[in-house]
């Protein structure tokens, strides 16, 4: 079997490529190889939890094409694989070849699950320690911001993104679908969005998959799934939200020599503020290298491209509800109401890079993510 990657009309960054195969049942933890028969080397290839046949492809020129093969006895892949393991209940623990990437964790009175911490390749977080430890020289504003998470701040009425007293609480079930692979591992978590008084107001499978980048680049998709399973459910419009929120390294905000800037060609607060854009990134030194965290709003979102609550004092959110908050029209309200039995899906992808926006070619990667390259497939 043959596979063909398609550059299309523009130049590719290196990144994931997925492809459906007339396989009726594997294993999505096996390993094996992939023939790159145009660069004459092989790289890790995984099928993964969905069927799919996923590995990293390097870059394709505009116009141009890369051909691999899948030979009819893989070997077995000799690359450190993506490791994802539960370490309790309700914790799970990432590494790629570079070491510890992420950890989910809920529980331990956390009014909502987090990713924390959220590690570049060097080992660094990316994300502010504050409130889960005391860092000197950090912030220790809004305790709500913790590292990276999902939230709104009126579901029903229900404040799910403060934890001031009477917020509404995101209780994780369970775990789903957990694998490691040699390209990418993940896990679905079960959450339960409730009202103070423990009144269940929707359920969300929150997936995440974590790639096993090589190089320095980190990368993870993220996918809030929510059935509306016990009543109608709106979202109030206001500036308190993000469903993909993110509170940055305290070196990085935008008064300490960070800054960030958004696939709309706004920079900073004044400029970018609830401004609508396909994907923002926050860019500043963290231990003394300038690194950038950008999270990708899917063109199949609600309301793409999504307004950012985004912030010079080092928060970054997705917002697609705040609008008359962003733009001071009473008249423009963002608020949106789903009937129960209805599902509602948001997609997001995360990268964690060296350098700013433009020598990591964040528009180039949102192009892979948004507009994948085409894959075609020649069974010999």
């Amino acid at each position: 079997m043959r596979i063909k990657v398609f550059a299309g009309d523009r130049d590719r960054p290196a990144g994931p490529v997925s492809t459906p195969l007339p396989i009726a049942s594997v294993d999505c933890e096996a390993p094996c190889r992939l023939i790159d028969k145009t660069g004459r080397s092989s790289m890790p290839c995984q099928i993964d939890d969905r069927g799919r046949l996923v590995w990293w492809c390097g870059a394709i020129r505009a116009g141009r094409s890369r051909t691999f093969e899948v030979p009819d006895v893989t070997a077995e892949s000799e690359d450190q694989p993506l490791l994802v393991v539960p370490t309790g209940s309700s914790t799970v623990t990432v590494h790629d070849r570079h070491g510890l990437f992420a950890k989910y964790r809920t529980g331990d009175g956390l009014a909502r699950p987090i990713l924390y911490p959220l590690n570049d390749t060097r080992g660094e977080c990316v994300a502010r320690h504050y409130p889960m430890r005391h860092v000197e020289g950090e912030t220790n504003d809004h305790v709500h911001h913790r590292s990276c998470w999902v939230a709104w701040g009126d579901v029903n009425g229900v404040d799910h993104w403060s934890e001031e007293a009477g917020h509404g609480w995101q209780r994780h079930r369970a775990l789903a679908s957990l694998y490691s692979g040699a390209v990418c591992g993940g896990f679905i978590a079960v959450i339960d969005w409730t009202t103070p008084d423990g009144e269940r107001q929707l359920v969300e499978h929150r997936t995440h998959r974590f790639y096993n980048a090589p190089g320095d680049l980190r990368l993870f998709d993220l996918t809030v799934r929510m059935m509306l399973t016990d009543g109608d459910v709106t979202f109030g419009d206001t500036k308190e939200g993000g469903i993909c929120s993110i509170r940055v390294a305290t070196s990085m905000d935008g008064d300490k020599g960070g800054h960030f800037v958004t696939g709309a060609g706004a920079r900073g607060e004044a400029d970018g503020w609830g401004k609508p854009a396909p994907w923002c990134d926050y860019v500043g030194p963290v231990a003394g290298t300038t690194v950038g965290i950008a999270v990708m709003d899917h063109p199949d979102n609600f309301r793409h491209p999504t307004p950012w609550h985004v912030r010079d004092y080092g928060l970054m959110t997705a917002n697609p509800f705040g609008l008359k908050h962003f733009t001071g029209d009473e008249a423009n309200d963002g608020t949106q109401t789903w009937k129960v039995g209805e599902t509602i899906v948001w997609r997001y992808r995360v990268l964690i890079h060296p350098g700013d926006a433009d020598q990591a070619d964040v528009a180039g990667h949102y192009a892979n993510y948004a507009d994948p390259p085409e894959v075609t497939i020649d069974q010999r």
